[in-house]
């Protein structure tokens, strides 16, 4: 089920950069960022996952994307 949050919050991210009018590659370098930063966020926070899962959120967040 968080595949599904992880893709929808990707496809949010995208469609919010689209509608501010931010060029292609600087909307990817900051989805990017942001999928990133959260897992980031979600280390500090203690959050205990495998190194997998955290790189398939940000995978799936950014096909969303």
């Amino acid at each position: 089920m968080w595949s599904l949050v992880h893709l929808l919050g990707g496809f949010a991210i995208g469609g919010a950069l689209l509608l501010l009018n931010i060029d292609t590659y600087i909307a990817s370098a900051i989805a990017v960022a942001l999928f990133a930063g959260w897992e980031i966020v979600e280390i500090v926070m203690k959050i205990h996952e495998h190194a997998t899962n955290r790189l398939s959120d940000v995978i799936i967040d950014y096909a969303g994307f």
